[in-house]
């Protein structure tokens, strides 16, 4: 059957410039993030207190409405200084041209882009350059990995096995999506909803160091079910769907508490989020429950040790 939208598997540093500032100033998420509050405190020693001052003055993301469609067209290797020369170098028509096939083009898009280039140029010079070449290698080895996948299963399954449970509502309108590995707000997926085009953003670990250390996901995974709330909250994801409403209601727990469950859950793989509408319905992936001995015994077992 072929597939009413267009699935685009790209990566590129200039998408990580641009994650990894989003992953520093969205305070909400740094709990859910693996990297959390520890690198973010590390990443602001690195800042000019200028600098910091103006990312903590509430700035709104906003000014990158669909920055992550500009950097897909970007021509050429696309490296962070790359992409922030030739998107500078665009008039506002042009900037319009090139969004308009995937995004409702905001009045103020050169406003926004001038302000979003400096952010980023900011960024790349304060911190991103200092990022570990071996994250850039794997984001571009991840990204080859999934594009094989393309064809091998139904576009929506690719999705989940990259996202590591997302799953969204097909619309009519729905023609493109953009499906880009990052490293920075791993293990977190987010979605950005465009009109009739949507960016995907999913994580990916590094390889696992050959110390002896538990893959990140399989620590990932054994953490998450340390609480009695989340297996109370798998309990019941287990007997059918659920919606995030359903989820406060039968654990009694406040909206933001199962949230930040629910989080972990999703980021250890458990459970599959599937978005209708303004609605997120969970349920539970069995199928990372049964693997979950057998990828413990191959730990336990492993005959790597000295």
């Amino acid at each position: 059957m072929t597939s009413p939208y267009t699935i685009l598997i790209d990566q590129a540093p200039a998408y990580e410039l641009l994650i990894s500032l989003f992953a520093y100033s969205r305070k909400t998420h740094h709990k859910g993030m693996d990297a959390g509050t520890p690198w973010v405190r590390e990443v602001r020693k690195k800042l000019s207190p200028a600098f910091a001052a103006q990312l903590d003055d509430g700035w709104s993301g906003s000014m990158f409405h669909g920055f992550d469609f500009l950097i897909h067209q970007c021509p050429g290797e696309r490296t962070a200084p790359q992409f922030l020369q030739w998107v500078s170098s665009l008039s506002v028509g042009d900037l319009f041209e090139k969004l308009a096939p995937f995004v409702d083009v905001p009045a103020d898009i050169g406003a926004q882009r001038d302000l979003g280039v400096e952010l980023l140029g900011k960024w790349d010079a304060e911190y991103f350059q200092t990022v570990d070449p071996a994250v850039f290698e794997e984001l571009a080895r991840d990204a080859e990995r999934k594009r094989a996948l393309l064809g091998t299963m139904p576009e929506m399954d690719v999705i989940e096995l990259a996202t590591n449970g997302v799953r969204y509502e097909v619309t009519p309108e729905l023609r493109n999506v953009l499906l880009v590995p990052q490293y920075h707000l791993r293990p977190i997926s987010t979605m950005t909803r465009y009109g009739s085009s949507m960016s995907v953003w999913y994580g990916i670990d590094l390889p696992t160091p050959s110390d002896g250390s538990p893959a990140p996901a399989l620590l990932r995974l054994t953490k998450s079910l340390g609480e009695e709330s989340r297996l109370r909250i798998l309990r019941f994801i287990g007997g059918g769907t659920r919606s995030f409403t359903e989820v406060v209601q039968a654990t009694g727990l406040s909206m933001s508490t199962v949230h930040h469950h629910l989080m972990a859950l999703r980021g250890a793989g458990l459970l599959t989020a599937r978005g209708e509408g303004n609605v997120t319905y969970y349920s539970l992936r069995t199928d990372v429950v049964a693997r979950l001995g057998t990828e413990l015994l191959a730990y336990f077992l492993a005959d790597d040790r000295r």
